[in-house]
């Protein structure tokens, strides 16, 4: 993802068993510090961060 000024405005994770689990607005930016925080904290201790293979789409595709 780029740098450039981007507000995230909703995650989604969905399973195998047809359920969506979604956060939105300030639960989905608490997400993100979450996941950016436990990047430094891998870094921070040398322990390898996944790199992952996000699927990027423009809404509507």
């Amino acid at each position: 993802m780029s740098k450039d000024n981007k507000k995230i405005i909703r995650v989604e994770l969905e399973y195998d068993n047809k359920e969506v689990h979604r956060l939105t607005g300030k639960e989905a930016e608490k997400w993100l510090e979450a996941a950016n925080c436990q990047a430094v904290f891998n870094s921070v201790h040398g322990i390898q961060f996944p790199k992952l293979d996000w699927e990027i789409l423009k809404k509507g595709e």
